[in-house]
């Protein structure tokens, strides 16, 4: 369906058509939101201190965690050879027919517009992050800790985006802005930063929810029973119990906003390039040396982005500890 809705776009600038293959996955998303709603009413686990306890491991035989340990070497194998290729055609002038070392084809992709399309992506990929990873924790708990009415329709809202592939997902936002007196959205780049915010929503959204989920109603309670509202009860009690679903939004929107080609492949404008547009520019062009160091570095801004997390996050547990 994504391959037909992108032919219908590209080889015929037939909007409507790719809308109507779109509309079609969106019943389906439909459908199956119904079902997980049917399934899921009425559980509810909870851990009053909202952190999740540890439990004994069963007795696993010898011979399964062997298996299990090859299995997953394997995979690991399959990984590192991918990426180990890629590192390598960087580095070298025409892999595999000339392996001789070089750097040029990085002093190419950090040049003129090369590199603009570097900043793109690392400017797009925080702002969305920036905002989505707060804007999905906030709803997450407007819909958990809520009694107002409609709360249903904003679930379906927030988790919906999950279920359409990018490629839609962009389809949409030209439909939706595809007017001139909108232009300015386009041509700064914030039309490419709404599309990465809304369309990673969901993954922020569902960390929350089950991170509140931990958390019991009497947490809130006890709060506004000393005279705290209910935002201030979300911001001064539960926000500090959900920092690691806050961290699961930002860093999850960054490395998905960072590498994405199918939700901007119809937004970007030449000012507007980003990395992965220059990607597959270079790959129809056959340059290859220049798609595999765009690719590179594209992969490594959000590995980078994954260990300045994580050094984060294991600099608030010590601070905590030593708290303790």
């Amino acid at each position: 369906m994504r391959r037909q809705a992108y032919s219908l776009i590209s080889g015929f600038g037939d909007f409507t058509s790719a809308a109507a293959v779109s509309t079609i996955l969106l019943a389906l998303a439909l459908v199956l939101y119904v079902a997980k709603v049917r399934l899921d009413g009425g559980r509810s686990f909870v851990t009053v201190s909202g952190r999740a306890s540890s439990m004994p491991r069963p007795p696993v035989p010898g011979w399964l965690s062997s298996a299990c340990f090859a299995a997953c070497s394997v995979l690991c194998g399959m990984i590192v050879l991918v990426y180990g290729s890629l590192v390598v055609s960087a580095f070298t002038l025409t892999f595999p027919v000339n392996t001789t070392f070089t750097t040029s084809h990085f002093a190419f992709i950090f040049s003129g517009a090369n590199g603009v399309a570097l900043r793109n992506t690392l400017v797009y990929g925080l702002a969305a992050a920036t905002f989505s990873a707060p804007f999905a924790l906030l709803a997450g708990w407007l819909v958990q800790r809520g009694t107002w009415r409609g709360r249903g329709v904003l679930d379906l809202l927030l988790i919906m985006p999950a279920a359409v592939p990018g490629l839609f997902f962009g389809v949409g936002y030209v439909l939706a802005f595809n007017e001139r007196w909108l232009d300015w959205l386009s041509s700064g780049g914030l039309l490419i930063i709404l599309a990465m915010i809304f369309w990673n929503v969901p993954v922020g959204y569902q960390a929350a929810v089950a991170g509140l989920r931990q958390v019991d109603r009497s947490m809130d309670e006890a709060a506004r029973s000393l005279g705290a509202s209910s935002l201030r009860g979300f911001r001064d009690v539960l926000l500090p119990m959900l920092g690691s679903s806050l961290r699961v939004g930002f860093i999850t929107t960054f490395v998905r906003a960072v590498t994405t080609l199918s939700v901007v492949i119809f937004l970007f404008t030449s000012g507007t390039t980003v990395a992965t547009i220059r990607i597959f520019q270079l790959v129809n062009d056959l340059d290859w040396g220049g798609a595999t160091a765009f690719t590179v570095a594209d992969i490594g801004m959000a590995m980078a982005a994954l260990g300045i997390i994580a050094v984060l996050a294991r600099g608030r547990v010590a601070l905590g500890g030593a708290r303790a």
